[in-house]
């Protein structure tokens, strides 16, 4: 595809055309090594086809100043490329589809994307209450992206889950329900709600422990409360740092 667009290699292997080269910045955030390796393994990989990337470790709150940048009340990132992540919601496609509205340019958006039919299929979806409805505008929206990629997510990695049967018992696959994962990651409790310690099913149908299993009760509400509180906080956070890639 380089070579039929024109661009050939030079002296050093990296293409050119017309007196430009195709070398970027790459910035990727010291706080995250799995980034840090993801970045040098694209630099080595596109050195292969004559493409050169300079990776550039910088901390989380400068390459938040990179890319939200402004000048005289204008946007002005400065940027080639990054690595980065976002974290989403298990319930609900809206919170990631919502990134690459045109509204949040300025705001969430560090692509810079602006489709209007996008927006328009968006706020569509936001108002669709038949779920497969729903469903059918959210895969048209995601057909887009894949189109017109604001974003080329590198990896989707897998959350690891264990748990002790001999000190927690309800443990369910809930996120989503019957496949999913035990936890819902960062941003949901409800799968908290069902845990307990070893046999407090049991305990709670004998009525000789109904004092010990009220306890129980308030105790698991009182977790509840306070993770959903830290959930809701850690939801608002800009960025997940074991989520989705992008570039």
């Amino acid at each position: 595809m380089l070579d039929a667009a024109g661009w050939k290699p030079g002296s050093d292997g990296i293409r050119e055309k017309g007196g430009q080269r195709l070398s970027f910045n790459l910035y990727v955030r010291s706080e995250s090594q799995t980034n840090i390796t993801a970045a040098r393994l694209v630099k080595e990989m596109a050195k292969a086809v004559g493409i050169d990337f300079k990776v550039q470790v910088v901390s989380v709150d400068k390459l938040t100043e990179l890319t939200t940048q402004k000048v005289k009340g204008k946007m002005a990132p400065d940027f080639d490329t990054f690595i980065w992540g976002w974290g989403g919601d298990p319930y609900d496609p809206s919170i990631l589809l919502g990134l690459i509205t045109t509204a949040q340019i300025g705001g969430s958006s560090d692509s810079f994307y602006s489709n209007p039919e996008y927006d328009r299929l968006y706020a569509e979806q936001a108002g669709e209450f038949d779920l497969g409805a729903r469903k059918g505008i959210v895969k048209q929206l995601v057909g887009l992206t894949q189109r017109d990629l604001p974003y080329l997510v590198l990896t989707v990695d897998p959350i690891l889950q264990a748990y002790r049967t001999d000190r927690v018992s309800g443990a369910q696959r809930i996120c989503p329900a019957g496949e999913g994962d035990i936890i819902c990651d960062e941003v949901g409790y409800t799968a908290w709600s069902t845990l307990g310690p070893p046999g407090a099913a049991a305990a709670a149908k004998t009525a000789g422990d109904s004092g010990s299993s009220s306890g129980l009760i308030i105790g698991i509400v009182v977790v509840v409360l306070v993770l959903g509180v830290i959930a809701f906080i850690v939801i608002r956070r800009r960025r997940a740092s074991r989520e989705a890639i992008e570039v």
